[in-house]
């Protein structure tokens, strides 16, 4: 991505995707530099939103998540990544009942439009819902979620990684442990 960039500085996709990298390699700071970059870059170009939420939420800053998730919305009522991550906002500061809604409106959601079985299986694990995340992973498996090949690097499954059932998902997409 470092090289790509370097071949072209003022690709927004370029920006965003090393920005997403470095959040999957545990590089949080950095990320978040670089979304605020492609942000700065292009303020009407949607997807580094979506992903810097993401970015604050992993270093705790909830409140904050919670605000950028619900702008997001307000821009993209779609964006089945805004949903998860307002679930896993909520329930890190305890507002159950607030994580259960926004886990219901994206499973509303899934009635209108795809949304990935790894997005759902965030907000079960977001609450504490080990098997159902995993079951929703399975789920994803069969139907081929792209999001899936991150498993293995998405800090967001944590949780999940000493789970055998996690371990086979791994391995069933050809991806180590």
């Amino acid at each position: 991505m470092q090289k790509a960039l370097e071949l072209d500085p003022l690709s927004l996709p370029i920006n965003t995707y090393l920005a997403l990298a470095l959040f999957f390699v545990g590089r949080l700071d950095e990320s978040e530099e670089q979304f605020l970059r492609s942000i700065d870059m292009d303020p009407s170009f949607f997807l580094p939103y979506v992903f810097y939420g993401m970015v604050i939420l992993q270093q705790g800053r909830r409140g904050e998540a919670i605000s950028n998730m619900q702008k997001v919305l307000e821009r993209r009522p779609g964006s089945t990544k805004a949903r998860a991550a307002l679930v896993g906002a909520y329930a890190g500061l305890g507002e159950r009942s607030e994580a259960l809604k926004a886990l219901d409106d994206l499973l509303r959601l899934s009635a209108k439009q795809y949304v990935p079985a790894s997005d759902i299986a965030l907000g079960y694990l977001s609450l504490g819902e080990r098997e159902i995340a995993l079951d929703w992973l399975h789920k994803g498996l069969d139907e081929k979620d792209m999001w899936m090949v991150w498993l293995r690097v998405d800090p967001r499954f944590d949780a999940l990684r000493p789970e055998p059932r996690f371990v086979e998902i791994l391995k069933s997409l050809g991806l180590r442990p």
